[in-house]
């Protein structure tokens, strides 16, 4: 519940500030601070003359509210821009600190002028008590206007990082298509090869790899463009494509194992082939026969394909950072691959 709280919170807050909708709010939000501000300082140095001033807190507080919003809009609509936003971080400085101390002193004197119009002057500005004033006044108002700096900053950071996260999503999603381009291709142009082969000297071979063959291109084209498939539908399309590089080749053997939950849960398409073809590859390069073990074990929220090749070690530094990066797009944290020579096992969070 917390986390659900906190994260509802954080989206709320990278909503308000980056939203054009709420374009208006921030501003309200912004002038009824200096409102508070005005007011509060109006209160504090007239608390003397209260009575003798009556409504006239409320010109004097108008007036501070005027300086305080003339200050906060020279900020974001000269300096920040012209300055800070553009890296010059001295002049800014300069010039932020040159439109405090030239907002306390219109402050100040006119604060004078009413304190000795109204005879409550008391004492307020006499040394020492001046310096002291202007040097505290300087830090708060130079803080809140810095404030609403970062707050400026943090806001292009944060359109920044989305637009970087943008470009990044399509740049792996484009990776992840030629990815599905460089598979097909070399997949179907394989078997099509060895289908020529057999088709003079065992046509019934022949004919049944060419009804699987059909399977794998109507899966291909079909199914591989949706985002997510069935899993048993992975599966099916993994045994016919083992089953035609064993009708060909006759150097492994392989057993497909799952259980009745692959039936109703849907992954991405082509996971799993990676890992499949590269076994294969390694055992046509070791020129040895071999034996595939691949396993499916489902629950509700997951799934684990552990693929085991007996006895060679074909896994041993076999390169599937093409792989990783598509799994990091599609599920995030919500996968762990694990690599050891013999034996590949990926687990995913649906």
């Amino acid at each position: 519940m917390d986390n659900f709280d906190n994260t509802t919170s954080s989206s709320f807050l990278r909503k308000f500030l980056l939203s054009p909708g709420y374009r208006t709010a921030r501003h309200l939000l912004l002038i009824f601070i200096m409102v508070i501000t005005a007011l509060n300082q109006s209160f504090m140095t007239m608390r003397d003359g209260m009575e003798r001033l009556g409504n006239g807190i409320f010109l004097q507080a108008a007036f501070i509210f005027i300086t305080y919003m003339v200050a906060c809009y020279f900020n974001l609509w000269v300096l920040l821009p012209r300055y800070l936003l553009q890296k010059k971080y001295v002049r800014y400085a300069l010039c932020l600190s040159a439109t405090v101390l030239l907002l306390i002193f219109v402050q100040t004197m006119e604060e004078r002028a009413v304190l000795i119009r109204y005879d409550i002057l008391d004492g307020f500005y006499t040394m020492p008590r001046i310096p002291i004033t202007i040097l505290s006044s300087f830090a708060l108002v130079l803080l809140c206007i810095s404030g609403i700096s970062m707050t400026v900053l943090l806001k292009n950071w944060l359109l920044d990082n989305r637009k970087v996260n943008q470009l990044e999503k399509l740049h792996i999603q484009s990776e992840v298509e030629q990815l599905k381009e460089q598979v097909n291709p070399r997949l179907l142009f394989s078997i099509l090869n060895r289908t020529g082969v057999l088709a003079s000297q065992r046509p019934q071979e022949a004919s049944d790899m060419l009804i699987r063959l059909s399977q794998l291109l109507r899966y291909q084209l079909y199914d591989c463009s949706r985002e997510r498939v069935l899993l048993s539908a992975e599966i099916k399309f993994l045994n016919n494509y083992l089953t035609l590089e064993q009708m060909y080749s006759g150097m492994f053997s392989f057993n497909i194992q799952s259980d009745k939950g692959c039936s109703h849960i849907l992954v991405a398409p082509l996971l799993f082939i990676s890992f499949v073809q590269s076994a294969i590859s390694r055992i046509y390069e070791a020129d040895k026969q071999a034996s595939i073990t691949i396993r499916f074990e489902t629950t509700d929220d997951a799934v684990t394909f552990t693929c085991r090749c007996e006895p060679e070690e074909v896994f041993f530094d076999m390169d599937f950072s093409k792989v990783c990066k598509r799994l990091d797009f599609l599920y995030g944290n919500r996968h762990s691959l694990t690599v050891t020579g013999k034996e590949v096992t990926l687990n995913l969070e649906i």
